[in-house]
């Protein structure tokens, strides 16, 4: 059984056998079963014990994860040289098991524009699915110093000349 397995009733709603079938049955007044929830939403294969009076079996229960995580992308704002992780450009991941989160290719951070960024995203099941965020490394100083007395600083005077804005025009 896996967790995309259902059935519907009578009125179309969905009732899951991995969760309402297997587990409510077998929870309902009279039967006991000895999975735990951790168990439940862990990939793996457990023996479990079930006692429905005045019987016990054993019996082999296998968790299965189809489902791939889904999530949303965060766009990013960053100064040149500055860095930020993985887990800065995703947001609201939803998946019944543990993620890991990777960069399909790791964003240049010394390189001033925006850029795409795909995220990896793996679950317990091995399930993979992607996710695209925007990165933009900015040029702007976060502070300059000038002579007291010196001239009004030019606009350009608050953007550093860094790779990615050579052509920089300022109107």
């Amino acid at each position: 059984i896996t967790i995309n397995d259902y059935i519907e009733d009578e009125e179309g709603n969905k009732k899951y056998l991995y969760h309402e079938i297997i587990f409510e049955l077998y929870d309902a007044d009279g039967v006991q079963i000895n999975l735990t929830e951790e168990q439940k939403r862990t990939p793996g294969e457990y023996e479990a014990i079930v006692k429905l009076s005045p019987f016990t079996y054993t019996i082999q229960v296998t968790v299965e994860d189809t489902v791939a995580p889904v999530a949303e992308g965060i766009d990013v704002l960053c100064k040149y040289g500055e860095t930020r992780k993985v887990e800065d450009f995703v947001k609201n991941i939803q998946d019944t098991t543990d993620v890991t989160l990777a960069f399909e290719e790791e964003p240049n951070f010394q390189i001033g524009g925006l850029q795409e960024v795909t995220v990896v995203m793996t679950d317990e099941g091995g399930n993979k699915s992607r996710v695209i965020a925007t990165l933009y490394v900015s040029n702007l100083l976060s502070e300059i110093t000038i002579e007291a007395g010196s001239a009004v600083p030019d606009a350009r005077d608050f953007l550093d000349d860094i790779p990615g804005f050579e052509n920089t025009v300022i109107s």
